[in-house]
């Protein structure tokens, strides 16, 4: 228990450390950095859900719930902006727009999977420890707040320019990077249906 415990505070820890570093003459809300309060709504909701999970000893939610804190995430950014007196800028509403996509596609993909598996072997042991379960819940709420900083951060700026070439190449990156990511879901797919069959 008390080696969980230790991962969990040490996972809030990177987490508060992530944002010290990115948070520099950020947008604030209420008086408090909009990114931090970002950050802890990725892991309230984690928490929020490990709740009902651990008491059914069920992970058939684990990872909806990394996508429902992507597009809570994203709501409270465009949120915090437009509280703060901010009109959506055009990059910003394009970044909003694909993490919205990317995020809704990989967590439907996901959560039909899980319940067409039956079982994700990986929690097994983990579901029926409290702190070892909620330990894997803390871990997926900061990955989810890692992965979408540069977005969050980016929306929380506003930059409404996209006449560089780094939002090009960005764009170029996200459509061959989804892409990939789609096919190779597919195949995964088609591989288990085949083994399943056979």
């Amino acid at each position: 228990m008390r080696d969980f415990l230790g991962s969990i505070i040490s996972v809030l820890i990177a987490g508060f450390f992530v944002f010290l570093v990115t948070q520099e003459n950020g947008l604030m809300t209420y008086g408090i950095p909009s990114l931090l309060i970002i950050a802890i709504a990725s892991f309230l909701i984690h928490w929020l859900i490990f709740i009902p999970s651990y008491l059914a000893k069920s992970e058939k939610f684990f990872d909806i719930t990394g996508t429902l804190a992507y597009l809570v995430m994203l709501f409270l950014a465009r949120y915090f902006l437009s509280l703060n007196g901010y009109d959506l800028g055009l990059r910003a509403q394009i970044v909003v727009i694909l993490v919205f996509i990317w995020s809704l596609r990989l967590g439907i993909f996901l959560f039909i999977r899980v319940f067409q598996v039956g079982e994700d072997t990986r929690f097994s042991d983990a579901k029926n420890s409290f702190f070892k379960f909620m330990m894997w819940f803390t871990i997926s709420a900061l990955w989810v707040f890692l992965t979408t900083i540069n977005a969050i951060t980016l929306i929380l700026n506003n930059p409404d320019s996209i006449q560089d070439v780094y939002f090009y190449v960005g764009i170029s990156i996200w459509l061959i990077g989804f892409l990939v990511e789609v096919i190779a879901d597919n195949q995964k797919r088609q591989f288990r249906m085949y083994k399943r069959s056979n």
